[in-house]
């Protein structure tokens, strides 16, 4: 019998770059990033993913902090059991168009568990790296209410950078 996947893996530029994750079967109420890396003028960004994997609809608080702590962006927004935000981090969905930030890192809080991932990445797909978000010391972990033994990042989705295809795969 075959094993079932345990990681998944994003590749760009015809798998000449990619980056992967471990399957996750936990969603959380709070999630750190410790890096924000979005910018025109450097030609990078940051992609964060969110499913929401309560049995109902999740409330959430995406903030943005400085080196120094202090909060440069943040939003509000609600989403229905089983779906999904998939975004960068300054389109609409986030921080909007002119949120550009180096350094620093991102907060997400729910009140129900959520998944999350992020990519990070440069706009010419010559690196990518995919990174899980941490949970403070504080945070609680809570089992996905739908009982999936575990969520793979495919049930989450992605996006494909302007004029770029981004797979994913196991």
């Amino acid at each position: 019998m075959p094993h079932p996947p345990t990681k998944e893996c994003f590749s760009v530029n015809g798998d000449q770059v990619y980056s992967t994750l471990p399957l996750v079967d936990t969603g959380l109420l709070e999630t750190v990033f410790l890096q924000v890396a979005q910018s025109t003028a450097l030609r990078v960004f940051t992609g964060l993913a969110i499913l929401n994997v309560a049995q109902g609809e999740a409330n959430v608080v995406l903030q943005a902090f400085g080196e120094d702590g202090q909060q440069t962006g943040s939003r509000s927004f609600k989403f229905n059991a089983g779906t999904r935000i998939v975004s960068l981090l300054n389109e609409d969905a986030f921080f909007g168009a002119n949120f550009q930030q180096v350094k620093g890192h991102f907060k997400l809080t729910s009140d129900s568990p959520v998944i999350t991932y992020a990519l990070f990445g440069d706009l010419e797909l010559r690196y990518l790296s995919a990174v899980e978000g941490q949970a403070p010391q504080s945070g609680r972990v809570v089992l996905p209410a739908f009982g999936a033994p575990s969520i793979s990042r495919r049930a989450i989705g992605w996006w494909s950078p302007p004029g770029r295809s981004l797979t994913n795969g196991t």
